[in-house]
């Protein structure tokens, strides 16, 4: 309100204190009105109540505090989502990666409840459902999470092979008569 010297208070943390001229001791059953506009949120999303108290010019307390109820300071809009783990990885084929996403505000606060929507991008080296990846085949892909618009990719997953698991054979005839050369080239490759 006009009249309050802004140089004569401090903030604390969330603490605004105001530091009156002393003199005069107030007047029995008088009262001092503080109107405080306009005030702009804290940043930090939570819980909060207002609080009241007096002191004397030597610090100690004349009035216990006043406190209101609790009110809480929700989290802003969406501004970015973060999708965990971030960086790049090498997943052998048939693993299962399990990635999270969460949204933020632009002051950082967590914003709980939101619905994403996961997706394998660049290549279908894999599948994800909820967050839950199965590498599949060999190549390079990133998981994304989506939320009101906004996205956020892992780092590059690098789907490798996995261990050996059985050979396979191909370029064999079906039939040949004795004595006969066998056919080439017969392929044998290693599957995991």
């Amino acid at each position: 309100e006009p009249g309050i010297d802004t140089a004569n208070s401090d903030v604390i943390v969330w603490t605004v204190i105001i530091k009156l001229d002393s003199g005069t001791p107030a007047v029995p059953n008088s009262r001092i009105s503080l109107k405080f506009a306009p005030v702009t949120n804290p940043t930090a999303a939570g819980n909060y109540s207002i609080t009241a108290m007096t002191f004397d010019s030597t610090g100690n307390i004349i009035y216990i505090s006043t406190a209101s109820q609790l009110f809480t300071i929700s989290p802003d809009t969406l501004d970015h989502v973060v999708v965990t783990p971030g960086g790049d990885m090498d997943i052998p084929s048939d693993s299962v990666v399990v990635f999270e996403a969460t949204g933020y505000d632009q002051y950082n606060n967590t914003i709980s409840g939101l619905t994403y929507t996961w997706n394998v991008t660049v290549d279908s080296c894999g599948a994800i459902n909820d967050g839950s990846f199965q590498a599949i085949k060999i190549g390079a892909c990133y998981v994304t999470a989506m939320s009101g618009g906004i996205a956020d990719s892992s780092g590059l997953l690098t789907v490798i092979p996995g261990a050996f698991d059985r050979f396979g054979m191909t370029g064999y005839p079906t039939s040949r008569m004795a004595g006969q050369v066998f056919p080439t080239p017969i392929v044998v490759a290693a599957y995991d």
